[in-house]
């Protein structure tokens, strides 16, 4: 291996000495490239190959990632191929379940096909054979007798009728006997109608209610049909035995209805719609004065302290902890636990009134609440139960009363009518009807004696005026509609039948108190059939009262004590006409249209009315005056006397001499206008030229003339005279002056 001389030793390639020299003989090293360069070129190759290496590897990451992706998928779509072919596999099964069902269907189609056949050609068969029979019945009258069973009643009811009736008097006079019985009227009262209609619209319960058309149209269509008697008769043939039997039952089980009679429950509950009719009843021959009585002068107005005057009644008047029973409900009270169950039911029983104490040793029945419960058979869901009267006047919210009766003219309803009407809906309208009825028949009348023994001289006066005003508002948002009441008398009065010469030429009679009725038809009927039969042939009865726009009844089932009642009341006074009659059943059915009185007055109009009557004095002075054009500058005093007027308070009208002075003051105040009408000064600020003023004076003297006041006329025609004379000024008149004749003023009108 050559030797290589020192980097700084011998001579260059050029001859040249080395800067440290050199020995002979030394040769020089050969040419390299610098040892920086190549290891920076190195270096570079060295980052571009590592480069190229994580490249190279996050490629290959990225295909590992794409591989194990694709096998993810292929793994998912397997899966998916597996769900899709038992998916295939469930189709393929049903497809062959239903085929067979199909088939099934198909072969059942044609054995009900099959059937339907047979069944029409039996049809055809019986329809000829019965077609045969008609005819052969149509050609020999008289070939088809009576059934045996039809003659063997026949001659029992002869037999019934030549003897009496067992328990009837033959000796009793026609008119006082009940209506004859009629078998049409009472087969309208059985459902024979109504399983002919079923029979008759049978087809139509086989469409879908988007198909079916009116029963008028079906009917008609029938009816108009080729051969459509032929129609009909095909149609009731089709269910001919079986329609023959369910109008034979129907009949047989009615007809059972009206020989029944139901076993004596003395302590059966049966609501306040079962009354007496008679001497001792609430219909009474209609006599008009009667009709007409207003309630201010049969109790006397209400007094302006509504609600206290209320609780007074009730808790302190002569009959407030007299037990009384409640006959509707069998249930022992008195007049103040009423109130309280009523006023504050949570805690009137612990905090107002001891019931205990109030009843003494009476053994009462308690219901959880605390108050008197129904003695008699009343289930639980119709007895009555505490309810506060803030639930109440929720429920009235909900009902939207309050906006009724503003769309039809009317005050919302205040507390105490409230309070009033739910009070009747309890064992309490045993005393606010013995109150008007007694009073209404006057003294020495039995009424009037029950009246006195219920309530011990206590009138409810400002109590029933509550009621009165309740009843009569809501009545303008009743329905006009059929509304019942079972009644009991042991001789229907004669005077509900025939007109006599103390009665009214109408037949029917009139309801002293308030006339509570249901609107359910079946609730009425069954209170009346529950009446014990007793020894003396008391009758049965229902009253089924139409009402109309202007007899509207109230509707008082969502504040009563017993909701279920489904209790209307009509105002006192309410007149019953006779509008036919019928029996259904053991009940006599008797129709009556109801009329009532055609003005009343709310509670608040009667409180106000001496304060209304008082500002309607000062408002009809100013309205004459206004018609008369006299100057607004003489109305001064009277416009601010009515000002001042319409801010007192009622308890001031409501005092005698409180009500004198403001109606002098009224008067003296008319009376200075028309005095200040004769002073020139008062037309000053009058409008127009001089005609006009004066035609204003001939009217205004016109309305002093009419009211008692010459003088002023006097005057003013005097001033009116001036003007059209054409003088111009004025001249001031006085009382007692001299008035000179003036012009003709006709033409100034």
């Amino acid at each position: 291996m050559p030797k290589v001389a020192p980097a700084g030793g011998g001579k260059a390639a050029g001859g040249k000495k080395s800067p440290r020299g050199g020995g002979k003989g030394h040769r020089p090293a050969p040419d390299l490239p610098e040892t920086g360069a190549f290891s920076q070129r190195n270096a570079h190759q060295t980052q571009e190959l590592q480069s190229l290496l994580r490249l190279r590897a996050e490629e290959l990451i990225a295909r590992d990632n794409d591989l194990a992706a694709c096998g993810e998928q292929i793994v998912h779509l397997e899966a998916h191929n597996e769900a899709l072919q038992r998916d295939r596999d469930e189709k393929e099964r049903m497809v062959v379940r239903l085929t067979h069902e199909l088939e099934t269907l198909h072969a059942q189609q044609g054995e009900l096909s099959e059937q339907h056949s047979n069944l029409r050609a039996e049809n055809a068969r019986l329809r000829s054979e019965s077609a045969m029979q008609q005819k052969l019945i149509h050609s020999t009258p008289g070939i088809m007798p009576t059934p045996d069973v039809a003659l063997a009643a026949i001659r029992r009811a002869q037999h019934a009728d030549d003897h009496g009736s067992p328990g009837r008097s033959s000796q009793r006079p026609a008119a006082a006997r009940s209506p004859e019985w009629k078998l049409r009227e009472w087969l309208g009262t059985t459902r024979v109608l109504d399983l002919l209609t079923e029979y008759m619209l049978g087809p139509l319960t086989e469409l879908m209610a988007s198909e079916k058309p009116s029963d008028l149209s079906y009917l008609r269509s029938l009816i108009n049909a080729n051969g459509g008697y032929d129609a009909i008769l095909e149609l009731l043939s089709q269910h001919e035995l079986q329609m023959l039997k369910d109008l034979a039952s129907e009949l047989h089980n009615a007809g059972r209805r009206l020989g029944e009679r139901s076993p004596p429950r003395a302590n059966e509950v049966c609501g306040k719609y079962v009354e007496l009719l008679g001497d001792d009843g609430v219909l009474q021959p209609g006599a008009s004065s009667s009709y007409e009585t207003r309630l201010e002068h049969l109790l006397g107005p209400p007094h302006n302290r509504v609600l206290e005057t209320m609780l007074v009644e009730h808790c302190e008047g002569a009959d407030a902890a007299v037990h009384f029973v409640a006959a509707t409900y069998k249930m022992t009270t008195t007049s103040r636990i009423e109130w309280w169950f009523v006023v504050d039911p949570v805690q009137g029983a612990s905090k107002h009134v001891n019931v205990q104490a109030e009843m003494g040793g009476a053994h009462v029945r308690l219901a959880p609440s605390g108050y008197p419960a129904e003695a008699g058979l009343m289930p639980a869901d119709r007895a009555r139960a505490a309810r506060p009267l803030a639930a109440v006047l929720q429920d009235m919210k909900n009902l939207n009363i309050g906006g009724r009766l503003k769309a039809v003219g009317m005050e919302a309803l205040v507390d105490a009518e409230i309070i009033g009407a739910r009070l009747f809906t309890g064992p309490l309208h045993q005393k606010y009807n013995a109150v008007l009825r007694g009073l209404t028949a006057g003294e020495g009348s039995k009424l009037h004696a029950h009246f006195g023994e219920l309530c011990a001289g206590n009138t409810y006066a400002t109590s029933i005026h509550a009621l009165h005003s309740a009843i009569f508002k809501m009545s303008k948002i009743g329905t006009a509609q059929k509304v019942y009441r079972g009644v009991s008398a042991t001789v229907l009065p004669d005077w509900l039948w025939r007109p006599g010469a103390d009665t009214a030429p109408a037949l029917g009679g009139v309801e002293f108190g308030f006339l509570s009725a249901t609107t359910e038809a079946e609730l009425a009927l069954r209170y009346a059939a529950d009446l014990t039969t007793t020894s003396d042939g008391a009758k049965k009865v229902v009253l089924e009262m139409q009402t109309g726009l202007l007899t509207r009844g109230a509707d008082v089932a969502w504040l009563s004590q017993y909701p279920l009642e489904c209790e209307s009341v009509f105002l006192p006074g309410t007149g019953h006409e006779l509008t036919g009659k019928r029996v259904d059943g053991t009940v006599v059915v008797v129709g009556l249209r109801l009329s009532t009185k055609g003005s009343t007055e709310t509670l608040h109009q009667i409180i106000t009315k001496l304060k209304r009557s008082h500002l309607q004095l000062i408002e009809h002075y100013l309205e004459d005056m206004r018609v008369c054009e006299v100057p607004e500058k003489a109305l001064g005093r009277l416009r601010a006397l009515a000002s001042t007027h319409s801010r007192y308070e009622q308890a001031h009208y409501n005092n005698p001499e409180k009500f004198r002075e403001s109606t002098a003051a009224a008067v003296a105040a008319q009376r200075h206008v028309i005095t200040k009408l004769a002073q020139p000064s008062t037309w000053d600020e009058v409008g127009g030229d001089g005609a006009e003023k004066a035609r204003k004076m001939e009217k205004a003297a016109a309305y002093c003339r009419r009211v008692g006041r010459g003088d002023v006329a006097s005057a003013l025609h005097r001033l009116a005279s001036n003007l059209a004379a054409g003088k111009g000024g004025w001249r001031p008149w006085r009382p007692g002056g001299s008035l000179p004749a003036g012009p003709d003023l006709k033409g100034l009108a």
